[in-house]
């Protein structure tokens, strides 16, 4: 217990040495450090402590900021302007831990863990945080960068052809569509979702830009899951929106997971267009005054709603998409809900 203890603090002195921020800002942070330092409590944390998990991720994200940082760095110093930070202790240990963070194919394939939903965030927010950091580099002369171009910068460096692999390698061994990490997945989305929209309610007009800035990057992430999860897993992701829908129409206990969905499908009505037919069907067969009555009361709903654009968009697109059956359905519906 005690060498665990030890372990600990050690993980807690190296983690706890910068942020982000300073990573970009001044002098190198960890590129000093011998890798048993930085991988040993980490590793030892990562294995023994699921609950720890979150925050050793955070901390090989730093690691894998400076590194980026360091190489970019290196790249643009001018010969001749003094002798460039050695970071070959930082490289072996970001590999090291990275190594690790792929050895747990074990919870990848898992339908009960939680730890591919973490994995898959971290690595698409990591993604995210790298080309929000980096872009405006003088080796980029300074002007954002096709993505294709970064792309390709990055790639260069070690460590991030390392995370591609294995968000590759992530979404390759989950063989089986995995119900319960698409439900989690969702959950936890709606959750987010549910808070954004109450810290929005509290801010003024300046605090409410950022906040829609911070959250919009977060609603990328799970647009890029679902969209991957759809393009993948066709059969059992039609049923798992499908057991959504018919689970909010019939009990209205996931509410929370109804709107983040109807969010989801502003954003990005591809994903779920592909079912329009059927969701016309599922709807179109319930009573739905009780339905748009609680909806109507939902604030969160009506934010999900607000962008007419974005409505407007999913509307064309689902129907280009519904047979001439679900139109005429629809049209149906429009003249009872009018004449009533």
């Amino acid at each position: 217990m005690k060498g665990f203890q030890e372990h600990f603090e050690c993980f807690f002195d190296v983690a706890t040495c910068g942020d982000i921020i300073s990573i970009y800002r001044g002098r190198p942070i960890w590129a000093g450090y011998h890798p048993d330092k930085l991988v040993l409590p980490a590793e030892i944390l990562f294995n023994n402590v699921p609950s720890a998990r979150g925050a050793v991720l955070h901390y090989i994200a730093k690691l894998v900021h400076e590194m980026v940082h360091l190489h970019f760095s290196e790249k643009e110093r001018k010969e001749g302007t003094g002798k460039g930070i050695d970071y070959t202790n930082l490289e072996a240990s970001v590999k090291q831990l990275i190594s690790t963070l792929s050895s747990f194919k074990g919870e990848i394939k898992s339908n009960t863990s939680s730890f591919p939903l973490l994995l898959l965030q971290w690595l698409f927010e990591l993604c995210a945080d790298l080309s929000h950091q980096n872009h405006n580099r003088p080796y980029f002369n300074l002007q954002r960068p096709l993505p294709s171009v970064l792309l390709k910068a990055f790639q260069q460096i070690a460590c991030i052809e390392d995370l591609l692999l294995l968000l590759e390698s992530t979404f390759t061994e989950i063989e089986s569509f995995p119900p319960n990490f698409a439900k989690n997945l969702l959950k936890i989305g709606a959750d987010e979702f549910h808070a954004f929209c109450g810290e929005l309610s509290r801010s003024n007009v300046q605090r409410a830009a950022q906040v829609h800035e911070e959250y919009s990057g977060r609603l990328r992430i799970y647009s890029d899951i679902f969209r991957c999860l759809e393009r993948s897993r066709k059969l059992e992701f039609r049923l798992f929106i499908l057991d959504v829908l018919n689970e909010f129409l019939l009990t209205n206990e996931n509410l929370r997971e109804f709107v983040f969905l109807v969010k989801l499908a502003l954003v990005s009505p591809e994903v779920f267009t592909p079912y329009a037919d059927e969701m016309i069907q599922i709807v179109l067969d319930r009573q739905l005054s009780p339905i748009l009555t609680l909806l109507s009361q939902t604030p969160s709903f009506g934010l999900a709603m607000s962008n007419n654009l974005q409505l407007q968009n999913m509307i064309t697109r689902i129907l280009e998409r519904a047979s001439t059956n679900s139109l005429f359905k629809i049209i149906e519906f429009i003249g009872s809900f009018l004449s009533s």
